[in-house]
């Protein structure tokens, strides 16, 4: 049943979300000249995850595995400390049946038919996700398709610049596309592998609302089947719905504590690239490394499992941070849209309508 909410919850949620605007604003002081993202923390660009990628073509090139920024490690305390009073506060009860999540698909193509991403493969990559989240509190739907032919949108998607700075390209993209944030998982697809990415998201806390720039963005080939082997079974949409929904990386501060705030994922000093299984980087911390976490960066042939805390954290991250996720503003629950593909015109801010689409 989708999570339904109350305008007591929410104003309890706008009050939490005040509240942490300023814990975080002290923490992570201004935004550095030059407009940058607050949340988008100077190591997060000096200590890139890069892996290899054999691309349809025959091509091998290096990119990044992930480019969700975790944020100052000062401002993270201050979310963790949120999330903990959350807790003890005895919410948790409002989300203790799943919460169905609607996904809206956006395909940004290229000329012509570059980026083109089919149903069949829309509809493999939601049950990839579902499946992926089927111990947790959440599953997903798939609530509508829409593709739209913009060269630049395409070429450009990636939210920010090497200096933190959200882009032009990206907010414009978003602000014309974006299906209803506020109970919507927005799914963008588009050619990251040109800007050297796999994918990459906006943690629940980043705009503390209802923002269109709140989405997850990835390489149209990470899709099963997409061709970016080893990472094109799906896994890399997974993986930037794990940060949406809020969880770290599990190598987030290798050895050192707080590492990535979940106790049952053991300490990793760096990302697992293959499938190194029974590695341990953190010899001196308990367990071995947890390899085959979706939040780590193994082949998607690799990623397997979230852990019991992951689960845990991911509850009541969206419980405080996305408390309309599955049911629209006021509070009832809703069924999402049966799943339809429609095409967009550049130059248009209301789409046409439907077109009819192959039933996968």
């Amino acid at each position: 049943m989708p999570h339904r909410t109350t305008p007591a919850h929410r104003s309890e949620v706008a009050l939490a979300a005040v509240l942490l605007a300023a814990l975080t604003a002290a923490s992570a002081g201004a935004a550095p000249r030059g407009g940058a993202f607050p949340w988008f923390a100077p190591e997060d660009v000096r200590t890139p995850v890069e892996v290899q990628v054999t691309t349809p073509d025959g091509e091998s090139r290096t990119v990044r595995r992930c480019g969700a920024p975790a944020g100052p490690a000062k401002a993270r305390a201050e979310v963790d400390a949120a999330l903990d009073l959350w807790r003890s506060l005895g919410k948790l009860h409002r989300r203790a049946e799943k919460t169905t999540i609607p996904v809206a698909v956006h395909v940004v193509r290229g000329d012509g038919e570059v980026g083109e991403v089919s149903d069949r493969q829309i509809a493999d990559q939601i049950r990839v996700l579902d499946r992926a989240f089927r111990r947790s509190a959440f599953r997903f739907d798939l609530a509508s398709v829409d593709r739209t032919e913009r060269r630049k949108w395409h070429r450009k998607c990636r939210p920010f610049d090497e200096r933190g700075r959200l882009r032009a390209t990206y907010r414009k993209m978003t602000s014309r596309l974006s299906v209803d944030p506020g109970t919507t998982l927005d799914l963008y697809t588009c050619d990251l592998l040109r800007e050297d990415l796999l994918g990459t998201a906006m943690l629940p806390w980043f705009f503390l609302g209802e923002s269109p720039l709140d989405a997850v963005v990835v390489d149209y080939r990470t899709l099963p089947g997409g061709g970016a082997a080893p990472y094109d079974e799906g896994d890399t949409v997974v993986h930037e719905v794990g940060h949406w929904l809020g969880l770290h990386h599990t190598f987030q501060d290798g050895c050192s504590a707080p590492g990535d705030d979940v106790a049952d994922t053991p300490f990793e000093a760096v990302p697992a690239i293959g499938c190194p299984v029974g590695r341990d980087s953190c010899a001196d911390d308990p367990g071995l490394d947890p390899v085959t976490n979706f939040m780590d960066s193994g082949d998607d042939a690799c990623a397997a499992r979230f852990s019991k805390g992951q689960r845990r954290r991911a509850r009541i991250a969206v419980d405080l941070y996305r408390p309309g996720i599955g049911g629209p503003a006021g509070g009832e629950a809703v069924k999402p849209p049966t799943p339809s593909s429609r095409s967009r015109t550049p130059g248009s801010r209301t789409p046409p309508a439907p077109v009819r689409s192959p039933t996968p």
